[in-house]
């Protein structure tokens, strides 16, 4: 007897648990619930933010006083035409000049014209220099 072999009850392939917990079911169940989650959070933060309005852009604008007719009459009657575009011929024209101006000048020259107006620290320096030449 003890050399009986006991088969064992084989069970059919397909029953509800390995339905259940198949990978694609697990997956599915997954992205389901991750709707639902997206959904009832969005409800939620609508909820939350109802009668919430944006801020004015300008705090500054609330103390602005707003101009009266007769200003607002007076500024649209200056500003005549309105819209009046560029001449392109004639900035073009000025441009050229200006830069056969900028050729005909001794290197020196021009760069000094154009320093002083860009970098205050070698104003400054400048007029170190000179007032230790005057002295």
């Amino acid at each position: 007897m003890a050399n009986k072999v006991v088969k064992a009850k084989h069970r059919p392939k397909s029953n509800f648990g390995n339905l259940v917990f198949s990978p694609p079911a697990l997956f599915l169940a997954v992205v389901a619930c991750m709707g639902g989650t997206a959904f009832i959070s969005y409800k939620l933060g609508d909820a939350a933010l109802e009668g919430v309005v944006q801020p004015p852009s300008n705090p500054i604008e609330q103390f602005i006083i707003p101009p009266t007719d007769e200003e607002k009459a007076k500024n649209e009657s200056d500003s005549g035409a309105g819209f009046k575009p560029v001449n392109i011929q004639q900035v073009a024209k000025e441009t050229r000049e200006y830069i056969k101006k900028q050729q005909k000048m001794p290197k020196g020259e021009a760069n000094s014209t154009n320093a002083n107006q860009a970098d205050p620290e070698q104003e400054k320096s400048q007029a170190e220099t000179d007032t230790e030449k005057k002295s």
